[in-house]
């Protein structure tokens, strides 16, 4: 619970007069405070405000390792009022400072009384507050040594805006840092939250915007693109949370995005204390088992997939070591209609001639496409299956679903190394999956 140590040292005004712009001192902020009904509420003006906390779970560990604070604000006829409505309907900066400071001290007195000293308290600051703060004098600082929370356990949430400068969003972030702060992007991938901000401010979190996950929950393209994202973000340093998660299937995909964290409605509304936090142990064990279950039916269906081209896939490369022209190798390959096309490379992954085209097919060629259709001397060293066929001679490799480059569409292709003639070869061939 907060203290009056610094409260002493600042001397104490008799009121906060909204005309008059001085420094938003800590005392000013506590004066708003209400504690006597046994939990911390904060009066400002004819509205009411309270803290609610809900958990944000660590998706390996299967436990809660921080909470987010949010505000519940009400008016003097006890109707719930939005809080980014709240905060956008104050046009006046400073209104707009205190009401964005005293959020943060109620959230850290309420959060002291919850029995945690270990786990995270994710808080939210204005983005305009947060480049405009100082101009009312230095706050957060003294707010944490008073609170008795270590700053090191702090996230402040950065969201950004359209006036959102990057020079002065670097070093209000710069600032929390200095102080042992974590630093958070919220919403991310909506808005101005973007890659250029994460490379800039070097967040230690980010958060996806909820909006992500709810697409990726109804469009398969931004289900499988998800998990990319994901691994971007993390070769960034950052680690990554989703919000939003509202059911199992969003849930799952969570697991499958390999997201460092989430968050939701699933796992848990927002609560006023720790004893409303639900035991989410058996959720936890049906989703692992879950992607368990799915992992392994992947697999069992690539071997499947293998083994329906196997035959054809070895006989088009024993033609090919006879030296028998590709065109001609592929002709029993290309009976099923779902390949689409094969190619051969050499050891340095460049093409060896010409990519040849089923015949049933050629009409479904995409003109568009027409500069990067001829394929001859490409180099494909960088694509994932030449790389497993360098490293697994003489098996077949498959790919997990992408988009081929020269045909626009979703496909997945069977590779292998082998030796011939001409050395050390690579024989390709693309499945269509659309």
């Amino acid at each position: 619970m907060l203290n009056s140590t610094l409260l002493k040292k600042q001397g104490k005004p008799n009121s906060i007069c909204i005309d008059y712009k001085p420094a938003i001192s800590l005392y000013s902020i506590l004066s708003l405070l209400n504690r006597s009904k046994g939990y911390t509420e904060a009066r400002f003006n004819d509205l009411t405000i309270r803290s609610a906390f809900q958990p944000i779970y660590s998706v390996s560990h299967q436990r809660i390792v921080g909470y987010e604070a949010l505000a519940r604000i009400n008016d003097q006829n006890r109707k719930r009022i939005n809080p980014s409505q709240f905060f956008t309907s104050l046009e006046d900066e400073y209104e707009l400072v205190l009401a964005d400071r005293l959020c943060r001290c109620l959230h850290l007195d309420s959060f002291a009384k919850i029995d945690d000293p270990i786990n995270w308290i994710f808080i939210n600051i204005s983005p305009k507050v947060a480049t405009v703060g100082r101009k009312y004098g230095t706050f957060f600082k003294a707010l944490i040594e008073d609170s008795g929370i270590s700053a090191n356990r702090v996230v402040v949430e950065i969201v950004e805006h359209e006036e959102s400068e990057l020079d002065q969003l670097k070093e209000t972030v710069n600032y929390f840092r200095d102080l042992g702060c974590l630093i958070a992007i919220d919403d991310f991938g909506s808005g101005y939250s973007n890659f250029e901000r994460v490379w800039s401010l070097k967040p230690d979190i980010i958060k996806l915007d909820q909006s992500m996950i709810q697409q990726a929950s109804t469009i398969a393209e931004i289900r499988n693109l998800l998990p990319g994202i994901v691994s971007l973000l993390h070769q960034s340093g950052a680690l990554v949370l989703i919000e939003g998660v509202e059911n199992r299937d969003q849930a799952m995909i969570s697991l499958e995005s390999d997201a460092d964290f989430a968050q939701g409605f699933f796992f848990c509304r927002p609560i006023a204390n720790k004893d409303q936090v639900p035991d989410n142990k058996n959720i936890f064990d049906h989703l692992f088992k879950r992607y368990v279950d799915s992992t392994q039916k992947k697999s069992r269906a690539n071997a499947l997939l293998i083994d329906r081209y196997k035959k054809t896939f070895l006989d088009t490369i024993v033609k090919i070591k006879k030296e028998i022209p590709l065109s001609r190798a592929c002709n029993e390959l290309f009976k099923d209609r779902s390949i689409v096309r094969g190619y051969l490379l050499k050891s340095d992954g460049v093409q060896m001639g010409e990519t040849v085209h089923c015949p049933n097919r050629v009409s479904e060629k995409n003109l568009k496409l027409k500069p990067i259709q001829s394929a001859e001397k490409a180099n494909w060293v960088r694509r994932h299956y030449v790389q497993r066929a360098f490293f697994n001679p003489n098996q077949i490799q498959i790919t997990r679903p992408y988009l081929s480059i020269t045909g626009a569409h979703m496909c997945m292709t069977l590779s292998m190394l082998f030796s011939s003639p001409r050395g050390e070869q690579v024989f390709c061939c693309d499945i269509d999956l659309d």
